[in-house]
Order: C-alpha cells, then sequence, then structure tokens
C-alpha cells in the first residue's frame, strides 16, 4: 500500500502529530473487534520504520513498513499480509488510512482575495 499527501505544516509538526496519533491508535476501538497488540517505531530523521501486530481472538498479523516525513508530504507504504486482505480489501484499509490522515494533515482553507 502506498499514501501520500501534503501535510500543510513543518516536518516537526507533521512527525509530532504522527506520533500523537500512533499513542492513541493503540487505544482506540478498531473495526471488527481488531485490537492493535504490539506497535513498534523507529525514527531517524524525517523517517520511521514501524511493525504493527494486531489481531482479533487468537488470530493476528504483523504490518511493517516506513513512513517518510519530507518537508512538505507525508508518504506511507507497507506491504499488507495476505490474511488481512482476506478479510478487509487493501482499498478499504487505505480509505480508513487516508480518514486518520484527512484528520491529522487537514488542507487549510483557501483565502480569496477582496474579503
Amino acid at each position: 500500500m502506498h499514501i501520500k499527501r501534503n501535510h500543510y505544516t513543518v516536518r516537526a509538526e507533521a512527525i509530532r502529530r504522527i506520533e500523537a496519533m500512533l499513542e492513541d491508535l493503540s487505544h482506540r476501538p478498531m473495526p471488527a473487534g481488531v485490537k492493535i497488540k504490539h506497535l513498534t517505531r523507529n525514527w531517524s530523521g524525517g523517517g520511521m520504520r514501524f511493525d504493527i501486530r494486531a489481531g482479533k481472538s487468537v488470530f493476528s498479523a504483523k504490518i511493517s513498513g516506513t513512513v517518510a516525513v519530507s518537508d512538505d508530504s507525508v508518504t506511507l507504504d507497507c506491504k499488507l499480509p495476505d490474511i488481512v486482505t482476506l478479510f478487509a480489501a487493501e482499498a478499504k484499509i487505505a480509505e480508513c488510512v487516508n480518514g486518520i490522515l484527512d484528520n491529522l494533515f487537514p488542507q487549510p482553507p483557501v483565502s480569496v482575495a477582496g474579503r
């Protein structure tokens, strides 16, 4: 899965928002009763490697990937395990991730000259 979008802020603030979201993610109820069982991340400059183990009941899957934060954008890359896409289509997962990113990085209002 590859998602790239503008963050409309400075790099340090984008990283801070991502960190806060990841902290919250561990405590937030997920769709279909899925729970985050383990989350690790390692930042190096504007890049982060992550591993998330999520599951339901005795079943779980590990999702690993990277997040790159540039001066103007955030890029997420990860490979979803087949077991995950059996239960939720990659497009549906991408839609959910995009919704989270919409909340983290809202597009600034367009200013109209003369108003």
